[in-house]
Formats: structure tokens, C-alpha cells, sequence
């Protein structure tokens, strides 16, 4: 993957939403602050982000064309099915709640789309 496609996602402190662009820590010694957020591409404004649903991009597309992030649901055939993750320095796919990250994620991003994020699960939800 080339340096420019290095990207992550994550969802904003300030509404919830997802924002994607540079993934920037900032420490403020002065304030004992240490700031985690992400720059959209073509902006300057850093926007906090909730640091536990940070996703890298993983370099690959879907069978719609869409990026594939660590953290994001597969589905194929329309029932979601895997959830993309990182094991072993190299991304990879498991059934959607195992952590056995068995699955060749460039083998399935030619058959299956992005259907959502294990973020995006509504409070209570499993």
C-alpha cells in the first residue's frame, strides 16, 4: 500500500459521526492533556475521537467499491457475516463474533461488501 493511502476512521467526541482523514496524537504538557483525533483530508481542524473505534484502512475495496476498514462487517449475500480485524501484522476476517481471524480478507473482498462496523451496534445490541 502507498503512504497516501494510509488512512483511519473513527467516530467524532462531538456528534457520534464517523470522520476519515490522519490519524494525529497530541500531547499538551502544559495541560497533562494527551489528545487523539483525526484530520479529514484537505482540512486543518483536528476532531477528537472516541480512541477505542479508531479503524485503519486495510488497502482493500468491497465487490461495491468501497473501503474495507479494520473493525467493518462484511456481508455476503447480504447477511453480515465477518467482521474485518488485524492479527499477525496482516488483516484478516472472522466469523462475526470469534476472534479466530482465519479468513483471507483480499479473497473476500472480491464477494462480499461492507455492510456496517462492529461500532455501529446499538446500545444493548451483542
Amino acid at each position: 500500500m502507498k503512504i497516501e493511502n494510509i488512512k483511519f476512521k473513527a467516530k467524532r467526541l462531538d456528534n457520534g459521526e464517523w470522520i476519515i482523514g490522519n490519524f494525529v496524537v497530541m500531547k499538551i504538557p502544559a495541560l497533562s492533556k494527551t489528545t487523539i483525533g483525526i484530520v479529514a483530508a484537505g482540512s486543518a481542524t483536528l476532531h477528537e475521537v472516541d480512541p477505542s473505534t479508531v479503524c485503519q484502512f486495510t488497502g482493500l475495496i468491497d465487490c461495491d467499491g468501497k473501503d474495507i476498514y479494520e473493525g467493518d462487517i462484511l456481508a455476503e449475500k447480504e447477511y453480515p457475516v465477518f467482521e474485518v480485524g488485524y492479527i499477525d501484522c496482516e488483516f484478516a476476517a472472522a466469523y462475526v463474533g470469534d476472534d479466530k481471524f482465519i479468513f483471507n480478507l483480499l479473497a473476500l473482498s472480491k464477494t462480499c461488501m461492507v455492510c456496517g462496523s462492529k461500532f455501529d451496534k446499538k446500545e444493548g445490541e451483542e
